[in-house]
């Protein structure tokens, strides 16, 4: 029997999971060396303690709850978060109500698992997969622009034969191919922000606005700054706030502006159009909201979620003189944006 014994304890010692055993009062009378190298408390100080004492105060609660249901029901499953020796996780309990002969209570068996790193891949799994509904949208809302430019340009050259007409028509069409490239990135990885580097506000900027058939609008870059972030995905980013001033901005009376310019924190992109009113503001970047007729919504989403890749946030607000005016500046959990070095 004191074999049988010996082998039963080490058999146990080998889970990796915790195995547990508790009293008609919910009190530890048996366990497996699991949980004492996860909590590094020995026999002494384990033996007698309540079901409840392992885990974060927050979920205390649930614990007593689902013994309770136990010595009711039979049986109970619950997960709930403890700090251990490797640091924070979240175990799946499951219990077992224990009977003698007669159908006296005797307490409850059960086993703790360690689920941390399933439940972030199922919330990575989820994650990707919003993604993906929105991919479809992405890829079509963002190469709208140079396809619009590239038939354009095509249709001058044809008739024209004008060089820079076939240079804008290249330039458009190599667009397109970094975005197909970069989306599809996207959709594989789920990455929106890889390669980090200096990036010069001023030329981008203004490479991004020649690229886009701006109409009678008018560009004024006002930084000589450079800033760490994603070229590609800043590129879009200026992209969207360009299209969507250009769009809203159609037939005001004024002409359009665009200003581009730096604060201490970030950067902004200003126009002088319209403006967005103040019931609108906090539903501009929801997925799918839009006030034009033939737009998609996705616009100012992107804007969004491509600042919220590289830490930053963004807001909008009505600029000195009308228009709308869209800063993006680190959140409140990271640093200023930061500068790489100023452009002369």
């Amino acid at each position: 029997m004191d074999s049988d014994r010996t082998l039963l304890d080490r058999s146990l010692d080998a889970l990796d999971d915790i195995f547990y055993v508790y009293d008609d009062r919910a009190r530890l009378v048996y366990w497996n060396q699991r949980l004492n190298d996860l909590f590094a408390l020995d026999d002494a100080d384990l033996y007698g303690m309540a079901a409840d004492e392992f885990f974060v105060e927050a979920d205390r609660p649930v614990v007593a709850a689902a013994v309770a249901e136990l010595f009711d029901e039979g049986e109970t499953v619950v997960e709930v978060r403890a700090e251990t020796t490797e640091g924070r996780r979240r175990l799946q309990l499951t219990g077992r109500r224990l009977t003698d002969d007669d159908g006296a209570i005797l307490g409850f068996a059960g086993i703790g698992r360690d689920v941390t790193e399933a439940r972030a891949a199922e919330q990575r799994l989820e994650r990707q997969n919003e993604r993906l509904d929105e991919f479809v949208g992405v890829v079509s809302h963002d190469l709208r622009s140079p396809l619009g430019v590239l038939d354009g340009a095509l249709a001058l050259a044809e008739e024209t034969g004008d060089p820079a007409a076939f240079e804008r028509a290249r330039h458009a069409a190599e667009r397109m191919e970094a975005l197909i490239d970069d989306l599809l990135a996207l959709a594989r990885k789920g990455e929106w922000v890889e390669n980090v580097r200096p990036v010069a506000l001023d030329t981008l900027a203004r490479s991004c606005w020649t690229a886009l058939d701006t109409e009678d609008g008018r560009l004024v870059v006002d930084t000589d700054r450079a800033i760490m972030a994603d070229a590609n995905r800043l590129y879009q980013l200026f992209e969207n706030l360009y299209r969507n001033a250009v769009v809203h901005g159609r037939g005001e009376d004024r002409p359009l502006t665009v200003t581009v310019g730096t604060v201490d924190d970030g950067f902004f992109v200003a126009d002088t159009g319209p403006g967005i009113p103040d019931s609108a503001r906090t539903r501009v970047f929801e997925t799918g909201y839009t006030t034009d007729d033939a737009g998609t919504g996705f616009g100012l989403t992107i804007v969004d979620q491509i600042a919220k890749a590289h830490g930053w946030e963004v807001s909008v607000t009505d600029p000195a003189g009308g228009g709308a005016r869209f800063a993006s500046a680190a959140s409140s959990s990271s640093e200023a944006i930061p500068t790489a070095h100023t452009v002369r």
